[in-house]
């Protein structure tokens, strides 16, 4: 009598794969039309227990199926983040020192301390030397006050005359006068000798203007002087308007 003995594996349980159809030239058996596969028009994820290659098909047309990737399930997301969160615990309590002892600032102490010296103190002036000096600021001073008192006339219309020239300036009223284009924008008209200027008025009275004066703030149009505020050499000043005076 003999026996036999026969071995009984288990099934391979395979390898669920997710994949999606694209097949666009799927035939429908009962309209004849082509087309896109049911499957593949709705995008439908296929889920395949693949044992061989050639399991991995659609469940319609029979295509080949295109692999998608698929996330973690949450249960093993929440495993490993539990799994960190012992694993942290454990280094704590091994790594953490448990008694009375307490940090020790183990920081070398220098021995050399930087001292700030004492600040100097100017030395104490001696009146005298600043009486002096501040008589000498004053000589100066006086000085040059006493030169320009000395100036003539003439001497100042040269003055403005040469601050002119620094500017933008020409010729007007047959030489009487300069015309400057100040930096600021207004106009300057500056006279250099004595000068009759009509005020435009029906009696055809006249302004005599002498060297030294000037109508600031000169309002020019087309080589016509129509308005300013007139100033003379000793301060005294008057708004003219209404002039048709030919530069």
């Amino acid at each position: 009598m003999s026996s036999t003995v026969s071995s009984r594996r288990p099934a391979a349980k395979g390898n669920i794969k997710t994949g999606i159809c694209e097949n666009h030239n799927y035939t429908n058996p009962d309209t004849g039309e082509t087309g896109d596969c049911p499957k593949c028009a709705s995008g439908e994820r296929q889920n395949v227990n693949v044992q061989r290659l050639s399991d991995f098909r659609c469940q319609v047309c029979g295509g080949k199926l295109t692999p998608v990737k698929t996330s973690l399930p949450m249960s093993k997301i929440f495993m490993g983040l539990a799994g960190v969160a012992v694993i942290a615990v454990i280094l704590l309590f091994v790594f953490k020192p448990w008694g009375g002892e307490s940090e020790v600032d183990n920081t070398p102490v220098s021995a050399y301390q930087p001292v700030n010296p004492p600040a100097q103190k100017e030395p104490a002036r001696n009146e005298a030397e600043t009486s002096v000096k501040k008589g000498s600021e004053e000589g100066k001073t006086n000085v040059a006050e006493a030169k320009y008192a000395k100036k003539t006339v003439t001497d100042r219309v040269a003055d403005t005359a040469n601050t002119a020239a620094k500017s933008s300036s020409r010729s007007v009223l047959g030489g009487a006068a300069v015309l400057v284009k100040e930096s600021s924008g207004y106009t300057t008209i500056r006279f250099k000798r004595s000068y009759n200027l009509d005020l435009g008025k029906t009696d055809g009275s006249t302004l005599t203007v002498g060297p030294g004066d000037e109508i600031y703030m000169a309002n020019v149009r087309n080589g016509f002087l129509y308005s300013g505020q007139y100033k003379s050499s000793s301060g005294e000043e008057t708004q003219l308007s209404g002039l048709k005076v030919r530069l």
